[in-house]
């Protein structure tokens, strides 16, 4: 945990983009990553959507808007290995389509994108294929490859295989795959950022500079999400009992030591990972 909040993580992506007050950020992430679009301005959505009938599953999305031109547009961030995620990316588009038709309509509707910005792998790439982490899909026919309807369109986009660093940095949207890959790892913006809409990024996403209630929400979560991680790995290692057990000790520890790191006081570190501010001082000392 570093300086700034993960925007791969739900709670950091829907606040930096899902906000009213920052959709000039999302406006820019999206005429980046969809430059056919050319968007203008959006509109915010309700994100939770029920299903086909009351008893089928609801979908809550990270972001959903519509853009100035009527096209809607599903955002999505995913870091763990969803095997079935193609197959929810399809509900997700569903339920648009369903927001879109009336009574007596003629099944015309607007353009749907959805967006994923994924921390696995989607696809693997044969031997001898160039491997991309980019990936566009829609509706075509198998043998000519024409497409049936413009009106359905996906863009997996897989953070972990861009591999360019700050100093190779060319164009806007790869400025923005390297802040959803490294920014909660960076303890100062890299100068090949710097310009009025990546100021405004780091600006907003700094931890310290968010609402105390905030900061304890967000660092709480991560501090769950880290637990997680360390458990399997040294449940993996240690043996099940054992390993969840010190799994858990060594995350409360490294985002402990973190937080006191990037400024925040002992008793905010203890509310947020529940050691004792006695064993946060013991932390400081080894």
């Amino acid at each position: 945990m570093g300086r700034y909040v993960d925007i791969m993580f739900d709670r950091g992506f829907k606040r930096i983009f899902g906000k009213e007050s920052n959709k000039d950020l999302l406006i820019n992430l999206l005429n980046e990553i969809l430059p056919e679009l050319k968007i203008q301005d959006l509109t915010f959505i309700n994100t939770e959507r029920q299903g086909l009938a009351l008893e089928s599953k609801n979908s809550t999305f990270d972001v959903y808007c519509t853009t100035d031109d009527g096209t809607k547009v599903v955002v999505e961030v995913q870091v763990k290995n969803q095997h079935n995620f193609a197959e929810r990316a399809l509900y997700y588009a569903s339920l648009p389509i369903l927001d879109s038709l009336n009574v007596g309509d003629d099944y015309r509707f607007p353009p749907i994108y959805v967006v994923a910005l994924l921390g696995f792998e989607i696809e693997r790439h044969p031997e001898g294929e160039e491997e991309t982490y980019e990936y566009r899909y829609s509706i075509r026919e198998d043998r000519t490859g024409r497409q049936l309807t413009d009106a359905l369109h996906f863009v997996f986009i897989e953070i972990g295989k861009f591999r360019k660093t700050e100093k190779e940095l060319v164009t806007d949207k790869e400025k923005w795959y390297f802040c959803f890959r490294e920014m909660h790892r960076l303890e100062s913006m890299p100068k090949e950022l710097r310009s009025k809409v990546f100021e405004r990024l780091f600006h907003l996403t700094e931890i310290a500079s968010l609402p105390k209630e905030e900061q304890i929400e967000y660092i709480k979560e991560m501090t769950t999400e880290r637990d997680i991680r360390n458990q399997i790995v040294y449940a993996r290692d240690m043996g099940r009992e054992e390993g969840i057990a010190e799994g858990e000790a060594r995350g409360k520890a490294e985002t402990a030591l973190a937080m006191l790191a990037n400024g925040l006081d002992i008793a905010l570190v203890s509310k947020c990972t529940g050691l004792s501010e006695q064993q946060i001082e013991e932390l400081q000392k080894q």
